[in-house]
């Protein structure tokens, strides 16, 4: 049996992490060629171009584009944009193949992609999310882009798809640029029923025993050593305990209990590891159990290729951690080897051990 497969991609998604901004709604991609999502398409098509599917797709950037350079003929390619894609056409797409009833939907992009497919997408019809966004908080993501290839390598070999509910979130960009996180359920959509698809995160929990958590950092603390701090409240309540207020979504880089810099990004992070001793201090997203590639794509492999492994400490309180079986990363192109499992630091002097998906 040839499983009938519609895919898009929208060549805007995570063109955010390139500035430093908290979404890429707003942005505008004028050269398709700068686009960060495409790169990320042809790589999960190229994993899965052998597989008996069939594709339907759209033109252009939106990915007829991509079966073009891999040479695959077994692609219908609909109509597209001659240039780079916007919201409409990612509308007027998933419309379109409504009527083909495809087997399933594989979209790449983020948060705003999948909320735009799912206004419109036939109900019944499986959708996943190949990530490449800034906003990734949906229930729809596979946890990488292995991961999403794996999942369609055992659909072929299945010949079936089974599926569940999942959540379709967002979330205002303005106020995440602002640093506040509200999560905002927008519908449920079909999602294939795997492990390899991570539900919906930022779970609400206590934050615990912050304070001993930051009394046992602040003590190790060298002044000579340049720290990054990650997002979210638990790692910024270590800034707080200097009497530093921050966006709480952003990368401090802090030297000598001082503020070096404020909401860095990912060229600024890695110029700050390059002069000298960096320990970069995260928390996993509460719920999801995300430590990189979600909520903070500042982190890239360069930054962590230079930072190192060793270098990283994470912390969690210990209501959050609870909640949280597994640690996931999403980091291409790191040259290490992430280790099986982790500790995670959850009280003053107090680790729990997790194990890490990479």
């Amino acid at each position: 049996m040839v499983m009938k497969i519609a895919f898009m991609v929208n060549p805007l998604a995570g063109l955010g992490t390139l500035t430093n901004e908290k979404g890429s709604d707003h942005l505008v991609l004028e050269d398709c060629m700068n686009s960060v999502s495409m790169p990320v398409a042809e790589k999960f098509i190229t994993m899965i171009k052998g597989f008996n599917i069939h594709f339907i797709t759209a033109g252009g950037c939106m990915g007829g584009d991509i079966f073009s350079k891999l040479s695959i003929g077994d692609a219908e390619i609909m109509p597209g944009p001659s240039g780079t894609s916007r919201r409409a056409d990612t509308i007027q797409f998933i419309e379109r193949i409504n009527y083909m009833n495809p087997d399933m939907v594989v979209f790449v992009g983020g948060d705003g992609t999948a909320r735009d497919i799912s206004s419109v997408l036939k109900r019944g019809i499986p959708l996943m999310g190949i990530p490449a966004g800034v906003k990734m908080y949906s229930s729809v993501f596979a946890l990488s882009v292995q991961n999403g290839s794996d999942l369609i390598k055992n659909i072929c070999e299945q010949n079936s798809i089974n599926s569940r509910p999942g959540e379709i979130v967002d979330i205002d960009e303005s106020d995440y640029r602002n640093g506040k996180l509200n999560l905002r359920i927008f519908g449920t959509v079909l999602i294939p029923e795997s492990p390899e698809i991570i539900g919906i995160g930022k779970a609400e929990y206590s934050n615990g025993d912050l304070e001993g958590i930051v009394d046992y950092i602040v003590e190790k603390m060298d002044p000579e050593t340049t720290y990054i701090i990650g997002p979210g409240s638990t790692c910024k309540a270590i800034s707080r305990h200097f009497g530093i207020f921050t966006n709480d979504l952003g990368f401090d880089i802090m030297k000598g209990g001082k503020l070096i810099i404020e909401d860095a990004d990912s060229n600024t992070i890695l110029k700050a590891a390059e002069n000298g001793k960096t320990i970069m201090i995260l928390s996993p997203i509460g719920g999801q159990g995300f430590l990189m590639g979600r909520g903070n794509r500042q982190i890239n492999a360069d930054v962590m290729d230079q930072i190192g492994l060793n270098n990283l400490v994470v912390i969690s309180a210990p209501e959050k951690i609870e909640g949280i079986s597994k640690l996931f990363v999403d980091l291409d192109g790191f040259q290490g080897k992430w280790p099986k499992y982790v500790k995670v630091l959850t009280g003053y002097g107090n680790y729990k051990v997790m194990p890490v998906i990479s």
